[in-house]
């Protein structure tokens, strides 16, 4: 039978295993299936139908030719019997040979398997997924994730019920929790959490449910938790103070073994918790002997199924073998999985690392040694362990002993993808493969011995080879970068082992040693030593675990993309002292005020950012200095604030205190303090003195203008002033949900008071990112961006934020790329309010692709020293630098971003990166990653990236294919133009110039009009005597000339 998942990760499998991901790449088609498979109720469906839903631009006549095409393509793929007809005019599928996760999940809910019902919900309905041009399809979408969303919070709430019925608490919780995360806006399941985990007695949890929970509505809502929610917390304070909390989970835990086993063990005490175990102290009463008992965590357990996992188990108890620990018993007790073994009295290799983290390079190799015998023992069964790390190494009566061959095999079996809810991770990122980090296929043997060279390389390095502040950020450094070599830190190492080592911990697993017993005797004998000529040294990553304070102090510290120091001082930007404005504290210790708090200190460093003189550090950047205990001096030099600004505020019924003070950086000084107190309908005034006082304490020069805008209000209506600051938020998370709640948000504040200019501002902004980004054909969406712009500049011609929405809204949205007006519009906006980050990034960003490349870095400089936190622009800049062929240092500012921030783009960035420095096998491995994630890849960008690469290699056919693909994946893309151009450069690199000509005039008619890169790109070398390219690089030329000496 053929299996359609589309719950979290996407994937569709042929009967007999294998992946079919032909339709994965044609989106319209996929929908259609994924329409047929999941809509209720399940059956056949009118042709008209569909054609509204996937063809709304066709006229009817050229949509049903293109359905009966899609039905081929769909027949063709699955088989003629898989999509079936009744009559002229219904079709639908044969659920006998198509299997559907969300069909299966309703069943179960419908039948109360709630159990099995939660094990199918691995995530949102086709997250990720998008086709451009199908509104109703998107609506459709929408729909139907929210209800199976709700289906399965429901199953979770009656699991919960289930577990508490049986006293099993620990379970509850999990439960509890998933349930939670499901619905995060259910009050009543966010008190049915606390109530849990308060009946466990870990009332410190239950606290920071609520905290968070309220915390949410402050800052997206403006509003406080239901008086009920407001009571059980009370009680619950109230009995953590009777009472403090005591660890009882580990109790629970123990009590619970003990009864469970009670005729077979004696469990006497916990010895050590990991992260998917916690490990007891045993007597087998029936051997008379002493054994490690192992409990899988709950919530793991949960996840996993007790079925499965006592089946894959018993796999592993066929070894033996001296060097691994062996499995005794294994079984269920009170709903705990657990297994048993020998009981080693020694420690594992990661206490030894700990204590000395080089050991002698002979006891390494012995260790080694005895892992590749353990290895190559357990590879003859087809056992592979999935999880070798120095925490899985024993160490005892001088050997290693290989232990949780168990847990590993079967955790894996089970699948990964439902352990996402449980936030455990397949594997240890510092020692995964490549192809592990992937979820690539089936793993073999390679992958351990990938990771046993990880194991080696930190034994006698002192680190693994590569580390990094995320997990994600290690496995993009497993895939893509070179391993530093061992001798450049210990020279004491032989050639031969170091090149053991590398060798194990290739890229490729066909690169590495074809078993253990080769990678031992490579160890043992190692060969002479071979030259590679033009190797590079790699380079080494700082920053491991560093929280996100610090990572920000460390990104101010290295000066990345040589942006301090350098504001020019010429323009509109001229500032003569910089200031951070640090949250306020919410002084009243009640949690549900901390949203006015917030609401404050935004407004605070938007009346201040209108000033010229004044360079005001955006909210972003001093977010992560909320409530933090670091000095004054060392907050202002990671900001580069010359004086910050703290302080805090009480709201008591219908009156509030505003206390602030300003601090000089340097010296620690107060140079100004004022407590200002009024009725709460009166804050603006009080932020207008608040203003004016730091002004006034800074001696610095205010126009008139700016004077009279700090006195005039934006709203005189507070409640569209609260709709207008919760829109705002909303806009600024970039997800299709938030925007939808943004425009809502927005639309109410300008009906409160249609006057309200700056928040028709920000209503243009979020229509317009509705139109680029999640709905381009949303016509009413373009209309409504107009029409707000229009109005917020018909209420004030001066106002920085309109003329902003109007650049980004002319400059992309309509698919038209503005260039010159954009510009304008740009810098009217930051002549205006020369504080406007957003402004100074979009304004870079269009001076990007038109070529002007130091005036784009001079504005991504100008956004970075107002908001020292913002990744995109550090991105950007290491995007002007490879534009400018300074690939060595585009590559190494991007590594500092982090990968997760915006995939797509930083995934795109990357390879492009690597296929200039010549790593074209890295690059490949980065695109394979990349599309096995995310196989739509919205724009066709990594597959025209994987075009190039072939076209590179010289395999025509494969890179004419990917080109196609690219073509159909960037319909509707409104940036398409960046996978135009890597189309023109794989044409070029074929030596077919008429088609790489036609496609680079595509590139520039549609928005990347980038002279320097036509002038520069090596790609583009072999067509750079064709006339027809010849005339296309003058007339570039020409234009970027004019702009040059004009914008």
């Amino acid at each position: 039978m053929i299996e359609l998942r589309m719950l979290g990760r996407l994937s569709l499998t042929a009967a007999d295993g294998r992946e079919m991901r032909t339709l994965l790449g044609q989106p319209r088609r996929f929908a259609l299936l994924a329409y047929l498979a999941a809509a209720t109720p399940p059956g056949f469906h009118r042709r008209d139908s569909l054609l509204a839903l996937f063809w709304p631009e066709l006229d009817q006549e050229h949509a049903r030719t293109a359905l009966r095409q899609a039905l081929r393509v769909l027949r063709a793929a699955l088989g003629p019997e898989a999509v079936v007809s009744r009559g002229d005019e219904e079709v639908g599928l044969d659920f006998d040979r198509v299997w559907c996760d969300v069909a299966a999940f309703d069943r179960a809910v419908d039948g109360g398997a709630s159990r099995e019902a939660l094990d199918l919900y691995r995530g949102p309905l086709l997250e990720g997924f998008f086709i451009s041009d199908g509104p109703e399809f998107e609506r459709w979408l929408e729909r139907e994730r929210a209800r199976l969303r709700e289906a399965a919070a429901r199953a979770a709430q009656r699991l919960i019920e289930q577990c508490e019925s049986r006293g099993n608490l620990t379970t509850a919780t999990h439960w509890a929790r998933r349930a939670v995360e499901l619905a995060p806006n259910d009050e009543a399941l966010v008190r049915r959490l606390i109530s849990v985990l308060d009946h466990h007695g870990d009332r410190a949890s239950a606290l920071q449910a609520y905290q968070a929970f309220a915390q949410r509505l402050a800052a997206e809502y403006e509003a406080e938790p239901a008086a009920e929610t407001q009571a059980l917390v009370a009680a619950v304070r109230a009995r953590e103070r009777a009472a403090p909390a005591v660890p009882l989970p580990t109790v629970d835990l123990l009590a619970r073994l003990q009864a469970g086993l009670t005729a077979r063990y004696r469990v006497e005490r916990e010895l050590a918790k990991g992260r998917t175990a916690t490990v007891f102290v045993a007597h087998d009463m029936k051997h008379d002997r002493q054994v490690a008992l192992k409990v899988l965590h709950p919530e793991l357990a949960a996840a996993v199924g007790p079925e499965r996992f006592l089946r894959e188990i018993q796999l592993a108890a066929r070894l033996d073998h001296p060097h691994i620990v062996a499995l005794h018993d294994s079984g269920e007790a009170d709903g705990l999985l657990y297994f048993v073994m020998p009981y080693v009295l020694g420690e594992s290799l990661r206490d030894r690392l700990e204590r000395e983290p080089q050991l002698p390079i002979a006891e390494a190799l012995r260790i080694a040694g005895d892992v590749c015998d353990a290895l190559g023992y357990a590879h003859g069964l087809d056992v592979v362990h999935r999880d070798i790390k120095p925490e899985n190494i024993l160490l005892a009566d001088g050997r290693a002993l290989v232990t949780d061959f168990g847990i590993a095999r079967a955790i894996s079996a089970a699948g990964s993808d439902r352990l996402t809810e449980t936030g455990i991770a397949l594997g240890t990122p510092a020692y995964m493969s490549p192809e592990q980090g992937t979820e690539e296929g089936e793993l073999d043997g390679r992958s351990d011995l990938y990771a046993l060279g990880c194991v080696l390389y930190e034994m006698l390095a002192g680190t693994p080879p590569f580390t990094g502040p995320t997990a994600q950020a290690i496995l993009a450094r497993h895939a893509v970068d070179p391993v530093a070599p061992i001798r450049t830190v210990r020279d004491t190492v032989s050639a031969g082992v170091e090149r053991a080592v590398l060798k194990a911990l290739a890229k490729v697993p066909a690169d590495r040693h074809a078993s253990a017993a080769e990678f031992a005797h490579a160890l043992a004998e190692p060969q002479p030593e071979v030259r590679v000529p033009g190797s590079r040294k790699a380079w080494l990553v700082i920053g491991a675990g560093l929280s996100a304070v610090a990572a920000l102090a460390l990104l101010l510290g290295f000066n990345l993309g040589g942006w301090r120091g350098r504001i020019s001082a010429n323009g509109n930007a001229t500032w003569l002292r910089s200031i951070a404005v640090l949250p306020l504290d919410n002084l009243s210790r009640d949690t549900t005020q901390d949203g006015f708090a917030d609401g404050m200190t935004t407004a605070l460093i938007t009346d201040l950012g209108r000033i010229r003189a004044l360079r005001v550090i955006a909210k972003r950047a001093v977010l992560p200095f909320k409530a933090s205990t670091l000095p004054a001096h060392v907050i202002a030099e990671s900001l580069h604030a010359d004086v910050l600004v703290e302080g805090g505020i009480e709201r008591s019924g219908d009156r509030f205190r505003l206390d602030l003070q300003l601090i000089d950086a340097a010296s620690g000084d107060q140079l100004w303090s004022d407590q200002f107190e009024d009725l709460t309908q009166n804050r603006f005034a009080i932020q207008d003195a608040a203003a004016r006082g730091v002004l006034s304490a800074l001696k610095l020069p205010v126009t008139a203008a700016e004077a009279q805008g700090l006195r005039t209000p934006l709203t005189s209506n507070l409640e569209a002033y609260d709709f207008f600051l919760r829109g705002k938020i909303r806009v600024r998370h970039e997800t299709r949900e938030d925007d939808s709640i943004a425009i809502a948000l927005l639309q109410r504040a300008v009906a409160l008071d249609p006057s309200f200019a700056v928040a028709h501002a920000w209503l243009a902004r979020a229509y317009t990112l509705r139109v680029a980004q999640f709905a381009p054909r949303d016509s009413a969406a373009l209309e409504g961006a107009f029409l707000a712009t229009e109005k917020a500049l018909q209420l004030n011609p001066d106002l920085a934020e309109a003329h902003f929405a109007r650049a980004n809204l002319i400059w992309g949205a309509t698919k038209q790329f503005a260039h010159e007006r954009a510009i304008q519009e740009d810098r009217r906006a930051v002549e205006l309010s020369p504080n406007l980050d957003a402004a100074h990034h979009h304004l870079g960003l269009v001076y990007t692709h038109i070529g002007l490349l130091d005036k784009a870095l001079e504005e991504l400089r100008k956004t970075l020293a107002i908001d020292p936190g913002d990744w995109m622009a550090q991105e950007r800049i290491a995007e002007t630098a490879l534009l400018q062929g300074r690939y060595e240092e585009g590559f190494r500012i991007l590594q500092t971003v982090p990968p997760e921030y915006n995939p797509p783009f930083w995934n795109f960035d990357a390879t492009w990166a690597l296929i200039e420095l010549g790593r074209n096998g890295d690059a490949s491995t980065l695109i394979e990653r990349y599309l096995h994630g995310h196989p739509e890849d919205r724009g066709g960008l990594m597959t025209g990236l994987r075009a190039l690469v072939f076209a590179k290699q010289g395999d025509a056919r494969r890179a004419e294919a990917n080109i196609q693909s690219a073509i159909q994946k960037g319909k509707g893309f409104v940036h398409f133009h960046h996978t135009e151009y890597n189309i023109a450069a794989a044409y070029a690199l074929l030596r077919q110039p008429r088609a790489s000509v036609e496609w680079l005039r595509r590139a520039a008619a549609e928005g990347w009009p980038c002279y320097p890169l036509f002038a520069s790109d090596r790609n583009l070398d072999n067509i750079r005597s064709d006339p027809a390219f010849v005339a296309f690089l003058r007339e570039q030329k020409a234009q970027w000339e004019r702009w040059r000496a004009t914008l």
